[in-house]
């Protein structure tokens, strides 16, 4: 995804971090605890590769050539034309 303001790429870093931090932290748990309670590497092993799978989807979607600017634009029209008419 892409931004047209500063100002948008700063509020979207921070958002994606966090969320991204947060599945980081928790993912050398998971992987260690899959491995405690299966007792071999199959578990973790597929758990990574489905993770590449969801990695690799997403970051196809995300690198479509679009700008997170209007779609926030695009949404608030929306929410206006909404209250309006009811």
């Amino acid at each position: 995804m892409r931004a047209r303001t500063h100002q948008t790429t700063a509020a979207t870093s921070a958002f994606v971090q966090a969320i991204g931090y947060l599945i980081a932290g928790t993912g050398p748990l998971l992987f260690g605890a899959l491995y405690s309670a299966t007792g071999g590497w199959t578990a973790p092993l597929s758990l990574l590769w489905v993770a590449l799978a969801i990695t690799t989807i997403t970051g196809w979607l995300a690198a479509r050539h679009r700008f997170v600017d209007d779609e926030t634009v695009e949404a608030r029209r929306r929410a206006v034309e909404a209250t309006q008419t009811n």
